[in-house]
């Protein structure tokens, strides 16, 4: 063990060694335009055999006094949130949930987290990024975007930035978002156990693309390891309307329907179904719209903290504009149980009875597996899947 270590060099002991002023190796060292090339090349290569390290808070806090006159007890940090009106995305509970784990987090750090609209109809990118620079803002968290997401324009060369959600499709910024994929799997795991096999999934056709099929590939997963008379299609709903949703509930019959809109609750029970006696609902991101709904909590608030760990970390590498490499931090979700999905403890005893007025009489649909049966039981359970009159067949179960 080393007692007595040898100092970290400092500018000081860079400039004994080239023989000039420490405002001289400091300006070097950030490849100033005042010194000439020549003079930044031997500066620099000195500092790094001399095994030279900069501190980039260091860093940061001299660049605001050069600039200020004065170092700020906090640095600011800026929250980019987007929508029609200024308050728009506080109607939205996730978003609210990534700025407030973001702003929590922010805090414990040192730093003070401020939103800027940038939507707002008179603030164009260019003026956008003025404005940031004017107040020393160097670290950026982009929010989400309603629909399909929007890449904000900005001169990004002046700035750390982490994108919280959904990537941007068309840039490359690092960002933190919920594991879809692994929590469509958990919900699918979960009805599995539970002896479920029609499992109806309904999106907007903006959910499904900006998430880039996450939700519907384990679906399409178990539908591979079932029998093809018990595989329900997702329904990705261009438009959001009921009139869409209401044949392919006739047509398909599903024992459960999961989703990202608690609406479709509603939908079911108008079609005469009773959640969830008739039919379970399991909602995606629970956390998104008030109510008590069986589901996912995406933790939008650890979303938040680790995209403003992410930031963190790109702040004290001092890497600015768009990283050639993106980095992708997930959060695990967590299943929550709700009143409108029945939890079964095994498949081998449950059973659903359905009565719906609009979708035909009222059946007993048995979920355990049934042993091979001889002609006369498939002649029964063939006579039984016809049609009634004014009713539409369910498929076997």
């Amino acid at each position: 063990m080393d007692l007595y270590p040898t100092p970290a060099p400092t500018l000081a002991t860079i400039a004994a060694a080239v023989g000039c002023s420490s405002a001289t190796v400091s300006r070097a060292l950030r490849g100033s335009h005042l010194l000439p090339q020549s003079t930044i090349l031997k500066i620099q290569r000195a500092a790094q055999k001399l095994g030279y390290q900069r501190n980039p808070l260091l860093g940061e806090l001299m660049r605001r006094v050069r600039r200020t006159g004065r170092p700020a007890p906090h640095s600011t940090l800026a929250f980019l949130f987007f929508g029609p009106t200024r308050l728009a995305w506080r109607r939205h509970l996730t978003f609210v949930g990534f700025f407030d784990g973001a702003k929590a987090r922010a805090e414990e750090l040192g730093f003070r987290l401020e939103g800027f609209w940038g939507d707002a109809p008179d603030l164009k990118p260019a003026r956008l990024t003025q404005i940031l620079r004017a107040r020393g803002i160097t670290g950026l968290l982009v929010g989400p975007t309603p629909g399909l997401p929007r890449a904000p324009k900005l001169d990004w060369t002046h700035f750390s930035a982490v994108k919280i959600g959904v990537p941007f499709p068309d840039l490359a910024l690092s960002c933190a978002h919920a594991n879809q994929y692994r929590g469509a799997l958990q919900v699918i795991e979960r009805l599995r156990a539970q002896g479920r096999r029609r499992i109806g999934l309904v999106l907007e056709e903006h959910q499904h693309l900006k998430t880039a099929g996450m939700w519907v590939a384990p679906l399409l997963l178990h539908q591979a390891q079932i029998r093809p008379a018990e595989r329900v299609p997702p329904l990705i709903l261009r438009r959001w309307r009921e009139k869409d949703f209401i044949p392919w509930l006739r047509a398909h019959r599903p024992d459960v329907v999961i989703g990202l809109r608690c609406e479709l609750v509603t939908w079911l029970e108008r079609a005469g179904l009773r959640v969830p006696a008739d039919v379970g609902f399991v909602h995606l991101d629970r956390c998104t719209e008030a109510g008590d709904w069986a589901g996912l909590d995406q933790r939008p608030h650890e979303v938040g903290a680790a995209a403003m760990d992410l930031l963190t970390q790109l702040l004290l590498a001092d890497e600015r504009n768009l990283p050639p490499t993106p980095k992708h931090l997930l959060v695990e979700s967590v299943w929550v149980p709700g009143p409108t999905l029945i939890e079964r403890r095994t498949a081998a005893n449950s059973s659903a009875v359905r009565a719906s007025p609009r979708l035909g009489k009222k059946t007993s649909v048995t979920l355990e597996p049934r042993p091979p049966a001889g002609p006369p039981a498939a002649n029964k359970r063939a006579k039984e899947s016809r049609p009634r009159s004014g009713g539409v067949a369910r498929p076997p179960t």
